[in-house]
């Protein structure tokens, strides 16, 4: 099982656009999450939310992976270690709730 990832967990990865500066690695912030679920306080993360990049090429990243078996409002729930994307690079979730989990 995966610690689930709430709104203000984060995501790093590599952006590998292209450009004179890449690759270079990006860290994000979760910024949405479920209307209605709460870990810890905060919002659950479903597939589908995003987050704010530190890529100069890329601010917004997206959560394109989640829970096979656990849903949060009908949505696959994003756990650590589930895919976190920018549109020029990819990533992973390494921060989530250190007492709520999701298997599948």
């Amino acid at each position: 099982m995966s610690s689930n990832t709430r709104v203000g967990d984060i995501s790093a990865g590599i952006c590998s656009v292209g450009a004179p500066c890449c690759p270079h690695s990006w860290i994000s912030v979760h910024i949405t999450g479920s209307p209605d679920t709460y870990v810890n306080g905060r919002e659950q993360m479903r597939q589908g939310d995003i987050g704010a990049s530190t890529c100069p090429h890329c601010p917004v990243s997206f959560a394109v992976s989640g829970s096979s078996t656990v849903l949060t409002n009908g949505i696959p729930t994003h756990r650590v270690g589930d895919i976190h994307i920018v549109p020029c690079g990819a990533g992973i979730v390494v921060t989530g709730s250190g007492d709520s989990n999701s298997g599948g």
